[in-house]
């Protein structure tokens, strides 16, 4: 078994682990960020929803916010890769249980390539 596989299946064991601290959310994919039209000063976007994502939504660390780009009230949202059929992207969308949005503004992966890492800002 390659070793890739072998991390796949420990996080999604260590994902089933912590099923009750996960939230279930819809993804939404902005499309055509860069589509923009002078004639009425405004991007074309669509958006293409993805549902029943499950994300894991942390606080970061006080070292985290320290000389970095990340805001007070930011978030961490991990997820499989394998949750996600798509490759997250910056200017993405995700809205959770209670409705509330929350906009991706960085993507990362973990070391083994399984997980998706974002860091989202709510209210944007």
């Amino acid at each position: 078994m390659a070793l890739k596989t072998t991390l796949q299946k420990a996080a999604l064991a260590a994902f089933n682990a912590i099923n009750d601290l996960l939230v279930e959310c819809r993804y939404i994919q902005v499309v055509g960020h860069d589509d923009y039209d002078p004639a009425t000063d405004t991007n074309q976007q669509d958006e293409v929803h993805h549902t029943g994502i499950k994300f894991l939504f942390e606080d970061y660390s006080l070292q985290e916010l320290q000389n970095s780009a990340v805001q007070a009230g930011d978030q961490k949202a991990t997820t499989l890769q394998g949750f996600l059929p798509i490759k997250s992207e910056p200017g993405d969308k995700i809205v959770d249980a209670d409705d509330l949005t929350w906009r991706v503004i960085r993507v990362t992966k973990d070391p083994a390539d399984v997980l998706w890492i974002l860091q989202v800002r709510h209210g944007e």
